[in-house]
Formats: structure tokens, C-alpha cells, sequence
């Protein structure tokens, strides 16, 4: 996979690290022409639409104050990117022997948004990361100075937030809110971004009923998406993901909570990612299907002693094809875990299915072809 490294995003990285050597050779009186020129080269990759309150320049670190990137035509939120601090150390040792490296980059209270397209493409930050055509190839401008590597120790992001729109599911698009995120990236390389980086995520997802929590560890190659995660969600709000669950506008989600365990590595572009989903406290209004599993049956039957759903599923395929789905890959496999809980449930609960009479038996017979696909 060809690394597609954001370069107008990243030009200030190399003028912010020649500029701190510059701070140490010629000292004090180099540090207004240093803040003026990094004002512009940070306004400039932010392509003349940004906005920057303040930049000061000291002996050991950058502070920029008040970054706004309000979004483009089309565009879901009225900001692309906001944060209150962005505070970035270089490693002065290294950069006294002329290597471009950044000990730390810090950012605070930062607001994203995120959009997902009908066609399932995830965009983050389209002026910065996206040529003018939206397909993320910006074209090169000549010898520029972007094929010198800046190493970056670590990124840490403190009380974030995020707002991710996903118009794959449904117009308006979707949109799932997370709150006070904390966030840390270690080990990145510019403008490749190869070798894998160490990710840790944490953060709020903001629900209806209830807020629950999601949890990102492991590590990741941002030029060929290569990784090898662990994702936790806890006790999120079953109806903040309904449009995810429940394809009929005759059947809703009162009220629920999601568990998922996720073991996910992607290798060569092929995902494989075995994991257990459980629901609790599920009630649905509606008689419609649950991931293809008549709901009344599959309930009753595979609840277990504290009235949860418990299943074990795997997502797998090529990422890269274009039939690859992960909307549709995930309601199909829980589907069919679902499914498969659902014939050992019915064992021991023949009950149900003399209750129900003959639907009860149409049911069964049509489980086979909700498993084949």
C-alpha cells in the first residue's frame, strides 16, 4: 500500500524544528523573527482558512493558542479541528547534532469532527490530508523540504472530544458523540509514517440513556494501516447505535447496554478480529428481526440467568475490496453467533417453540438461510 502521508499538514513540523536549532545557535534575539515565521508556515498549512489566536516561542517549547479550522462546503460540523493548546517540545540534544526531532507534542482540550461518506470512506481533516479532488493524493509542489524525516517521541491529547458522522447508514448522517478523550501515539515518523506506533485511546461515548466507555490499545502502522489492537467498549447505550442493530423503521430499541471485547490485527490488508458481544437490560418495541434472529425466540432462548446475550463472533476479509463492508460484516457475523446460540438454546428450551406453535417451527427451518450468505 503506497503511504499517502498528509504533507501540507506536516510543514510546520520541519520549520518548528529548524527554527529551534536556529533558537540555540543564535539565541534571544532570533526569537520574534522565529515566532513570526512559524505563524505563517502553521497558517499556511492550514490553507489560509485557519485561525490562530496566539504563538509564543520559548527556549524549551512552542505554545499555540486557540486553533480553529472551521469546516469546508458540505461539510457535517461547523469546525473540522479546534483546540485551546498545542504545546510542542523539541529534543534540543538532537537537534544540536542537526536531527529533526520532536520530543513531544501536547494538545489540549482539542474538539474533531469526522465524516464517513455514503460509500463508507472515513474523512479527517479534508483541507489538510485531502488534494482537490478529495481522493487524498495532494500532488507534490517540486523539491520540498517534506522528505526530510521528523521523528516524534509522542503525541498526547488531554480532555478531547470527537463527533464522528457516518452518512454510510443513513441521511442526515449519524452522528455519535465522544467526550473527554485522552489519547497518546508514541513513536511516529514524518512524512512516511512508517514503522508502528504505539496507540492508547480512552474516552466517553455520550448516549441517550447513558454515557458508556470505549478503550484503544496496541499498535499501528499509519502508512499501511497494519495494527494489532485490543477495543473495550463498556455499558454503551444500545439505542445511541440502533441505526447500526435494526434496519426497519417498525422495530426500535428501548433501551439496552453493549459490551465488546475486540481483538483486532490487520495483516496485508486482511482483517481478523475475533470478539464477544454482549447485550443486557434489552428491551425492543417492534416484531421485526434482531441481526435476523426472530426477536421473540431469540430473546427468551438465549438470555441467561442475569438476562444477558452473550456471543462470540469473528470479523474477517480484505479491507481493500471493494465489497468489503464492516457495517454489513458485523450485523452478518453477530447474526450468526446469535444464531448459533439461539439452536443450543432451543435444546433446553423446547418450551418456547411449542408455545409458539407453528411460527415457532417456520422460525427454526429459517435459520439456515440467515446462516448462508
Amino acid at each position: 500500500m503506497e503511504p499517502k502521508a498528509p504533507k501540507k499538514a506536516f510543514r510546520w513540523l520541519y520549520c518548528l524544528a529548524a527554527l529551534a536549532l536556529l533558537l540555540v545557535v543564535s539565541g534571544f534575539a532570533a526569537l520574534q523573527y522565529a515566532s513570526h515565521l512559524l505563524k505563517n508556515e502553521i497558517a499556511a498549512a492550514l490553507g489560509g482558512k485557519g485561525e490562530i489566536e496566539a504563538l509564543a516561542v520559548g527556549w524549551g517549547s512552542v505554545e499555540i493558542s486557540g486553533i480553529r479550522l472551521p469546516g469546508t462546503k458540505g461539510w457535517p460540523a461547523e469546525e473540522q479541528l479546534r483546540a485551546k493548546r498545542i504545546t510542542i517540545t523539541p529534543s534540543v540534544p538532537d537537534l544540536v547534532r542537526a536531527k529533526l526531532r520532536i520530543k513531544s507534542i501536547r494538545i489540549e482540550e482539542a474538539y474533531l469532527s469526522v465524516f464517513r461518506d455514503q460509500k463508507g470512506k472515513i474523512h479527517i481533516l479534508p483541507d489538510l490530508t485531502e488534494g482537490r479532488d478529495g481522493t487524498g493524493n495532494g500532488k507534490k509542489k517540486g523539491n520540498s523540504d517534506t522528505n526530510i524525516e521528523v521523528i516524534i517521541d509522542a503525541i498526547e491529547l488531554s480532555v478531547g472530544s470527537i463527533d464522528f458522522y457516518d452518512a454510510s447508514v443513513r441521511r442526515p448522517a449519524l452522528k455519535i458523540q465522544m467526550d473527554n478523550i485522552h489519547a497518546r501515539v508514541a513513536n511516529l515518523r514524518f512524512p512516511n509514517l512508517e514503522g508502528m506506533s504505539d496507540l492508547l485511546f480512552d474516552g466517553i461515548i455520550l448516549g441517550k440513556q447513558h454515557n458508556g466507555k470505549a478503550r484503544i490499545e496496541g499498535k499501528v502502522e499509519f502508512a499501511s494501516m497494519e495494527s494489532d489492537l485490543q477495543v473495550k467498549l463498556a455499558s454503551v447505550d444500545l439505542t445511541t447505535l440502533e441505526t447500526y442493530l435494526i434496519r426497519s423503521a417498525n422495530t426500535s430499541i428501548k433501551r439496552g447496554n453493549l459490551t465488546l471485547n475486540l481483538h483486532s490485527v490487520i495483516r496485508q490488508g486482511r482483517l481478523n478480529a475475533p470478539g464477544t458481544l454482549t447485550l443486557s437490560q434489552l428491551e425492543i418495541s417492534g416484531k421485526n428481526p434482531l441481526f435476523g434472529v426472530a426477536q421473540d425466540v431469540a430473546l427468551a432462548a438465549i438470555k441467561d440467568g442475569k438476562g444477558e446475550i452473550s456471543a462470540q463472533f469473528v470479523l474477517d476479509g480484505d479491507i481493500n475490496s471493494p465489497n468489503f463492508s464492516l457495517n454489513e460484516r458485523i450485523i452478518y457475523r453477530m447474526g450468526n453467533a446469535l444464531t448459533e446460540k439461539l439452536g443450543g438454546g432451543l435444546k433446553n428450551t423446547g418450551q418456547i417453540v411449542g408455545n409458539l406453535g407453528k411460527r415457532g417451527k417456520d422460525i427454526l427451518k429459517g435459520l439456515g438461510k440467515d446462516g448462508k450468505k
